[in-house]
């Protein structure tokens, strides 16, 4: 997944925050458009997952590099 955008926030009246998110997809030459209300619990959870998949991608890379170096 690839993320780039600017969204409003809103916050309601509990306290959390609430994130309109307007997504689209490409695939096969297509695009589709998907409307997603991201709420903070939500938001909480997916933090949690992009941050471990950035972990497991940083050290992939690092392993890759040092294997690349060894073979140079």
């Amino acid at each position: 997944m690839l993320c780039h955008g600017v969204t409003k926030v809103a916050v309601d009246r509990a306290g959390d925050w609430v994130a309109p998110m307007t997504l689209t997809s490409f695939k096969g030459g297509t695009s589709a458009t998907e409307r997603l209300p991201l709420i903070e619990a939500e938001g909480t959870v997916q933090l949690a997952r992009l941050i471990e998949s950035r972990r497991k991608l940083t050290t992939a890379l690092g392993q890759a590099r040092r294997a690349h170096s060894h073979r140079s």
